[in-house]
């Protein structure tokens, strides 16, 4: 798996910002907008809910109850670029329980780092594909 970073632009890339804003969500998503030439026709995986399904510190619950608009900014950018948003924390989020004791149980402890950060499924996930440690999630 290779890792891609880019800059956030300060500014607007080339003139297309309006499109993350007619949601009336803020646009929070935009900095996914440099990354507009790798989703064509992609498959982007994001951790959005992530911080209430793999955080090992949040209990258990089958309400899916979204505090933030992670996500809902980029409809329009998406069907413009033709790219397939897959939110992974929602894959199985109504198993939360059993999430819950995968991400505190013995097998886990080597992806678990502590602190107020801590999702060791997505981190072993990442690791394991190769991405370094230093790279994955820290705030």
């Amino acid at each position: 798996m290779t890792c891609i970073e880019r800059e956030r632009t300060g500014s607007g890339v080339r003139g297309m910002e309006v499109e993350w804003f007619t949601p009336g969500s803020g646009g929070g998503d935009y900095p996914l907008a440099v990354f507009e030439d790798e989703l064509r026709d992609a498959v982007l995986l994001t951790g959005f809910h992530g911080d209430k399904i793999w955080e090992r510190s949040v209990p258990p619950n089958t309400v899916l109850r979204r505090d933030d608009p992670s996500g809902c900014t980029m409809a329009d950018f998406r069907l413009r670029v033709g790219f397939l948003h897959v939110p992974v924390p929602f894959i199985g989020a109504f198993r939360h329980a059993d999430i819950h004791a995968i991400s505190n149980s013995a097998e886990m402890r080597p992806f678990s780092v502590g602190g107020s950060y801590d999702r060791p499924i997505c981190r072993r996930i990442l690791e394991q594909a190769g991405i370094p440690r230093e790279l994955v999630g820290q705030h």
